[in-house]
Formats: C-alpha cells, sequence, structure tokens
C-alpha cells in the first residue's frame, strides 16, 4: 500500500515537473516567432538597451503582429523572451551593432 502511495506521487510530481515546463517554453515555431520579434525589435529600436525596455517593446509588437479578428492568437513566453534578452545584452556594442545590421546574424546568434 506505501510503494503504490510512493508511486502514485513521484508519478504526480513528475507530471506537474512536465507540466510547468511545458507551459514556460514554448515549441520550435513559437521560439522562432519569438527570435524573430527580438531581433525586429532591436533592429528598428536601437536606442533601448535594457532588458525590462526590451522585453516591453517586444511583448507589444508580439500581441500587435496577429490581427484581432484572428482566430487563435499565440501565447507571448515572458520567461523565454528574458532569456533571449539576456542573451542580446550581454553583448558587446560592436556585437549587438552587428545583429541590428543583420536579421540572419541576429537570429543565428539569440536562440
Amino acid at each position: 500500500m506505501k510503494k503504490s502511495i510512493l508511486w502514485i506521487s513521484l508519478g504526480v510530481v513528475i507530471a506537474a515537473v512536465l507540466l510547468c515546463f511545458w507551459l514556460m517554453y514554448p515549441n520550435a515555431e513559437l521560439r522562432g516567432k519569438h527570435q524573430a520579434t527580438l531581433c525586429n525589435v532591436v533592429r528598428l529600436s536601437p536606442e533601448l538597451n535594457t532588458q525590462a525596455e526590451l522585453l516591453q517593446r517586444m511583448h507589444f509588437i508580439y500581441d500587435n503582429s496577429t490581427p484581432t479578428y484572428a482566430y487563435h492568437h499565440p501565447k507571448f513566453y515572458e520567461y523565454y523572451s528574458k532569456h533571449l534578452i539576456d542573451q542580446f545584452v550581454v553583448l558587446d556594442e560592436k556585437q549587438k551593432q552587428q545583429l541590428r545590421d543583420d536579421f540572419e546574424a541576429c537570429r543565428a546568434v539569440i536562440q
């Protein structure tokens, strides 16, 4: 009896961890959309340099890139977006400028 309760509890914990991971990270298609959104934000708004500014603009662009009449609005993954922004913020100014100038290079570096 105690072993079965232990196994059930372990299964519930594993399911909860997997559910949290699934809710926090986008699939491959949405990861690409988040990457493209960040690359467009840094290309079109070079004056934004802090994580908070970039995240706010990225969220705005992402939410407004889908028409209001669309049946399905893709979810904005804030945790994943912060992860992408952190990769950009730690770069030196020369590298940031290279990514602003080349969209495909930005997509390759920011993952």
